[in-house]
């Protein structure tokens, strides 16, 4: 199988106001370690329907340079490496080194859960997701990877985690 080398990603290009990144939020009645540990836990994602399957490739304990491979619905196939993970503040991040599919420039995730005073917490999921097209064509296929994919991973969260 082909696979692509995607630019990384760093910390800072989650920053709001950055080109390429998309967030949401999402709060819910259960505690930030319970949905912390759902986030790194042996089927991480599994609520997530366009993904097929999420797999560790490194083992625990978990931290930075931690790898694992996503395959989502759409056959896209990911390798993807961690280079934040602060089980303290509850935030991790990674970048996806390479890919299957030669659509993407650079592609990341940042995911942070903040305890909430009533025993619940936010999880904020943060992407950043520059396509490999020209200029012109960046906002369309970006677009597209909001309306698509993005937004079916929002919505299959807040089914998931109650509020």
């Amino acid at each position: 199988m082909p696979s692509f080398s995607l630019q990384p990603v760093t910390d800072a290009d989650f920053e709001v106001g950055r080109p390429f990144t998309h967030r949401f939020t999402v709060r819910t009645s259960r505690s930030a370690d319970e949905v912390f540990r759902e986030l790194h836990g042996s089927r991480p994602l599994h609520w997530c329907t366009g993904l097929k399957r999420v797999t560790w490739k490194t083992g625990k304990p978990f931290g930075v340079g931690t790898e694992r491979e996503v395959r989502a619905a759409n056959g896209l196939l990911g390798q993807e490496r961690y280079f934040l993970w602060d089980e303290a503040t509850r935030v991790t991040a990674f970048t996806v080194e390479s890919a299957n599919i030669p659509l993407l420039r650079r592609f990341g995730e940042r995911y942070t859960v903040t305890p909430l005073s009533d025993g619940g917490c936010e999880f904020l999921w943060e992407f950043v997701v520059e396509p490999k097209v020209p200029g012109p064509l960046q906002g369309l296929v970006l677009g597209l990877v909001r309306r698509l994919d993005l937004a079916r991973l929002e919505k299959d969260t807040r089914a998931y985690f109650p509020a």
